[in-house]
């Protein structure tokens, strides 16, 4: 997974510490063709640490969350929680790290909180 404008698939040489060669890199095409070819329209996963605690890709088809607070304790980064309505409509819950609140994680739960949270940065290729 990498920029928006990349194709295809390719291997990752920067990640793949141990040279397995078994970690790859991706282009919004192919989240495409696999959402298509699985009849999905939408994937979200928690693998990597997003540093605002969620990540979209391809056309927000792809998302990623956080699902611990300030990774190995040293990140200090939010963690998401996705809450699914029942019309289907998405809505990320962002927790902030005790460290910020001063007590247990809570989520940041207006409108107006989620507009001051500072955008996804792009990911550098």
């Amino acid at each position: 997974m990498e920029g928006e404008m990349d194709r295809g698939y390719k291997r990752n040489h920067l990640r793949n510490f141990v040279s397995t060669d078994n970690i790859f890199r991706f282009g919004a095409d192919v989240v495409k063709q696999f959402l298509d070819a699985n009849g999905m329209e939408m994937m979200v996963r928690s693998h990597e640490t997003a540093a605002n605690g969620i990540d979209t890709f391809a056309n927000s088809q792809l998302v990623s969350i956080t699902s611990c607070t300030n990774y190995c304790g040293v990140l200090k980064n939010p963690a998401c929680i996705l809450m699914i309505k029942k019309t289907f409509e998405i809505v990320p819950k962002i927790l902030l790290p005790a460290a910020e609140t001063g007590k247990f994680p809570v989520w940041i739960d207006t409108e107006e909180t989620l507009k001051r949270r500072p955008l996804t940065p792009p990911r550098q290729t």
